[in-house]
């Protein structure tokens, strides 16, 4: 008897927390995505909990005088939410009592939202940066239209991505759809980047910077501003935007991985680090890695992507490094053979070699005009420079496309990347002054503002763009036109992560405080911008956080067209002075010998390389 009342009493519970659930309200819009009510807590540096409790944050595709509410599994009612009101900060908001709970209502007014409903819980996907690949994902755009759903029983991916970012409360993503589509009119693909800036209180930081390299005439990533929910709960604005990777819309260069997938590879590769040898004997190479057993198509020459980057190289499976400290990642192929890491090291090697010389001439007596495409690498400097970007020594993507019929296909600096922390925002290193040089002290650029062909390039490009990034500051200009898009996103995005509370914000006050942010050798109380108020784009108050940023970069731009000014107009430096050769001669070939590789299973035991390999390394961590 006792054991049938136990069982009776657990089943009544069970039920009963199945009706709390079932009939927990919700919130669909017209194609069916469901929002939740959010229950926020931040801790402030004195101890306090600030609450925001039982709060729609709901996309702009939804109208407050016919929502969808959801009470059960079955019942789905129309209701208007009456007249709006103002919380305590003044924002507009609706608030309504429903089934005894008095619920608050933002609306988002103008951007389009991503909806993504993972398999995986919150702790999973976050914390333990698992990848789901068993999600779902609708894009709509500011009016509910359907951009993108994935088909019947087919998935998206979805993954926490980053470096440092990985480390913030708003974690930025990787989505991977279940197909290539053309979302919200970018171009198609099929994998997409979700920036979360949140070091960045404008949000606009990104989307600023790649906009001038357009204007430059620099690859750069198409992108835009989202909202984002992931399972019915809402994360803030995103900039969506395109992945650096080869593929026709993206890098367009030929994939040397792709044709590399076609051959049989090992199934768990090692890696190989090299410290000596005739490549480290004969160029500025000091190191490098690769994938050990990789079999290779018989032309190496191309595409790669590569990225230098000297923080988190070590934690990647093929890499270079120089003499001048410079660590060049290869991220594509991702696998590299040890061929193809030593054909592509020694390039970058003589290239950088002539760079850092006087005479922009290496050993072999080459010019870098040889190794790089010029007009590249002035629109990434001017970019980097007009910016004050806090990355602008790593962070760098360059490619290189295959050679054909002979002829050798220059190196490219791009696409950009890595943005956020530019226009006055990292206040470290006296980011926030307009009026002194950054980029031109930074190792890669230092080296090549040495040099007066060089420097007359950029003062030329430059004047070209200067009237356009002044007009990007101006009442109704592109910075404006920015925060317009935003739209009233920006109070949910607030609201979502307190950033407009110095007393939490984790990214202005002291890094050691708050869980999950761990730059334990950052103690400045000044290390981001912090701004209370972000205005609507037309003030040029100083104090704002959209005054200050449109005031920055009005100063600086008129401050870099006084340096370098000047040099416009004057006389085309002398070619001999700077030892520059005419980009239209035949560049360097570095010989290729890389044999045919038939497509045969891999020799588990390779014989080992007493030339070169001095410390195998089969940690495949990346």
């Amino acid at each position: 008897m006792k054991k049938l009342i136990l069982t009776l009493v657990l089943v009544m519970m069970v039920v009963f927390a199945f009706a709390m659930i079932t009939s927990a309200l919700k919130v669909l819009d017209q194609n069916g995505n469901e929002y939740y009510p959010q229950d926020i807590k931040f801790t402030r540096q004195n101890g306090a909990t600030v609450s925001v409790n039982d709060t729609f944050y709901l996309p702009s595709c939804t109208t407050p005088s016919a929502l969808r509410v959801k009470y059960s599994t079955t019942q789905v009612e129309t209701i208007s939410l009456g007249a709006p009101t103002t919380d305590d900060d003044g924002n507009v908001c609706y608030k309504k009592t429903l089934e005894g709970t008095e619920y608050t209502f933002y609306f988002a007014s103008s951007l389009p939202s991503i909806y993504v409903n993972s398999s995986l819980s919150f702790d999973q996907l976050h914390k333990n940066k698992k990848t789901d690949k068993k999600a779902t994902t609708t894009i709509t755009d500011k009016f509910g239209t359907v951009s993108f759903v994935d088909d019947y029983l087919a998935y998206s991916e979805i993954k926490v991505r980053g470096n440092a970012t990985q480390s913030y409360q708003k974690l930025p993503y990787q989505l991977k759809l279940s197909r290539k589509a053309s979302v919200l009119g970018m171009a198609e693909a099929k994998t997409w980047i979700l920036l979360a800036n949140y070091d960045d209180q404008s949000l606009l930081r990104n989307s600023i910077v790649y906009k001038i390299g357009q204007i430059l005439g620099m690859d750069t990533s198409d992108f835009l501003s989202v909202d984002l929910y992931i399972n019915g709960e809402y994360m803030g604005i995103y900039t969506l935007c395109e992945k650096v990777q080869i593929q026709e819309n993206r890098v367009n260069i030929y994939d040397l991985e792709e044709e590399m997938e076609t051959l049989t590879q090992p199934t768990n590769p090692s890696t190989v680090k090299v410290t000596t040898g005739s490549l480290i004997n004969q160029t500025i190479i000091t190191e490098y890695q690769y994938v050990e057993g990789i079999n290779t198509p018989a032309d190496i020459s191309g595409g790669y992507l590569i990225e230098l980057d000297n923080n988190y190289y070590e934690g990647e499976k093929s890499y270079f490094k120089t003499s001048n400290g410079h660590a060049y990642v290869i991220k594509s192929p991702e696998n590299a053979s040890k061929e193809q890491v030593e054909y592509v090291a020694r390039l970058f090697a003589e290239m950088e070699e002539a760079i850092f010389s006087s005479t922009g001439k290496n050993s072999r007596g080459l010019h870098y005009s040889q190794y790089i495409d010029v007009d590249s690498l002035v629109y990434a400097y001017v970019v980097a420079e007009l910016t004050r970007n806090w990355d602008a020594a790593s962070s760098l993507y360059f490619y290189k496309d295959r050679d054909v019929n002979g002829e050798y296909s220059k190196i490219v600096k791009g696409p950009l990347w890595d943005c956020d922390n530019t226009l006055g925002n990292m206040l470290k290193a006296d980011a926030d002054n307009t009026q002194t040089y950054w980029a031109k002290t930074r190792s890669f650029w230092k080296a090549l503002t040495q040099h007066d062909y060089f420097n007359y390039r950029v003062a030329q490009e430059y004047a070209r763009v200067y009237p356009t990034i002044l007009a990007m500051t101006e009442q109704g200009g592109y910075i404006d036109q920015l925060v317009d898009e935003l739209g009233t996103s920006i109070v949910m995005e607030q609201l979502r992560w307190q950033s407009n509370d110095y007393t939490f914000w984790p990214m202005y006050g002291d890094h050691t405080s708050y869980k999950g942010v761990h730059y334990d050798q950052w103690q400045s109380s000044q290390t981001f911008q912090f701004f209370s108020v972000y205005s609507d784009g037309s003030d040029t108050d100083d104090s704002t956080t959209i005054g200050h940023l449109k005031n920055w970069v009005r100063e600086r731009a008129i401050w870099l067209n006084a340096e370098w000014g000047p040099r416009v107009g004057t006389q085309e430096p002398s070619l001999s002075k700077d030892g520059f050769i005419n980009t239209s001669l035949k560049p360097p070939m570095i010989e290729i010998s890389t044999p045919v590789v038939p497509d045969t299973p891999v020799n588990p035991n390779p014989p080992a390389d007493t030339n070169t390999n001095t410390n195998t390394n089969t940690n495949t961590n990346t």
